[in-house]
Formats: C-alpha cells, structure tokens, sequence
C-alpha cells in the first residue's frame, strides 16, 4: 500500500485520472488474494470509495462503507492510547510495577512496568492460547505471572499479546470499567465513531466481512467464535 500513499495524499474531489489510476493500482492487488476497500474523505466528504472483491465470497455480498472489517493488533496503538491518555491523567504511571496492580507478583516479575508491556519489552512470551480459547481474566493472568520469562525484563523486544491483555486488565483496574466501554467513551464517541468495536456496536451476521487465513483456510469472523 506504500506506493498509493502519494495518491491518496494527491486525491481530491472527483479528479478523474487520479481516481481512475487508483482503482486501477486496487484491482491488480486481486491477484494477490487482497480483499478490501479504501475509503477517503476529506473536510468531511467522500473524495474516493473502491472495493476489491466480496466481503464474504460464499454469497458474493459487496464490501460498502458500512462493512465491519476486524482490525486485528491495530488494536494495541488503541488499547496504547488510552494508557498514555490515563497516564497523562495522572490515573497510573508508564514506570508503575505492574506488581501495583497484582498483588503477589513474583520476584522476577517485578521489574516489568506498564512501560515495558508498551513497548514488548516485558518478556512475556506473545500468547497463552489462541485467540479465541475461552479464558478468563484472572485465569489468563494467573498462568502469566507464573510462567517463565523469555529474558530478563527491558533488556530485549519480542512481541507479547499477552503483554497487551495485562496492559488492558490493568486499565479495566483503573477506570472501573470494561475496555471496550471505557476506550469508546474517551476515543471513539469523540470522533464519532458510533460503529467501531467487537461487541458494542451489535453488529449482525451480514455486516462484518469474512475472514480467511494466508493458505485460503475459512475462519469467518468474530461473531462466529467466543
């Protein structure tokens, strides 16, 4: 997507060539199994809309601006936001122990602050089971804060998604409230994005797209799991 940006950077209004070029460089991404759309607005109106391919092949349904499309990790710079904005408040502290906030921590697990579970540097190992394995909470934290580091705290990076599920319990602490409650009131209502997030919204069956895996293999969308 690197060599649209100065497109869309370039985009404005109906501008014909440029939107045509566009749609053009969108659809020979097909071939490499994309799927998508790219939507642009600009002083609040549309300047350009392009889907690529169905959001759910099975019943050729089109993807529209309205389609729910699951975001993955882009998830952390969100779930990071609020703890910047909390710390900002004066609420927690990037150099928290995250020993504060479970009590029992042991030793060794004592220096990894909220800082280091920002930056991947706590050396939690990335999961504790697969994305959609009922688990929880406390569960999930437990089998953390007995496992055994990948290396002594701050002195590497490896990605933790775990590190991000202690990150987000320990704003739920904070604020008294559910992540995706607390991260819709403080961001998303701001912008008004009235339709962003897994369980709020309500979406139904026929509003999220379908997801497949790199080899082609089905595995639908968040509705369909836990």
């Amino acid at each position: 997507m690197a060599s649209l940006l100065p497109i869309i950077l370039a985009l404005a209004g109906s501008q014909t060539p440029i939107a045509t070029q566009l749609n053009e460089k969108l659809d020979a991404l097909a071939v490499k199994h994309f799927r998508g759309v790219l939507y642009v607005e600009r002083e609040g109106k549309e300047a350009f809309f392009h889907s690529v391919g169905f959001a759910d092949p099975d019943t050729k349904r089109p993807f529209t601006k309205a389609t729910g499309i699951e975001i993955g990790s882009i998830v952390k710079p969100i779930v990071g936001t609020a703890v910047y904005r909390l710390a900002e408040e004066g609420k927690l502290s990037l150099s928290d122990s995250i020993a504060k906030y479970f009590p029992g921590t042991p030793t060794d697990k004592q220096p990894i602050t909220i800082d280091m579970l920002l930056k991947h540097t706590s050396g939690f190992k990335d999961t504790f089971g697969d994305d959609y394995d009922p688990m929880k909470r406390d569960e999930l934290i437990q089998k953390m804060l007995a496992s055994k580091l990948l290396f002594v705290p701050g002195e590497k990076n490896e990605y933790s998604n775990s590190g991000y599920s202690m990150l987000t319990t320990i704003m739920e602490k904070v604020t008294g409230e559910p992540m995706e409650q607390h991260i819709a009131k403080t961001q998303f209502k701001l912008l008004n994005m009235t339709r962003t997030g897994y369980v709020l919204p309500k979406w139904k069956s026929n509003e999220v797209a379908i997801g497949y895996g790199p080899l082609g293999k089905k595995f639908g969308s968040p509705l369909d799991h836990f």
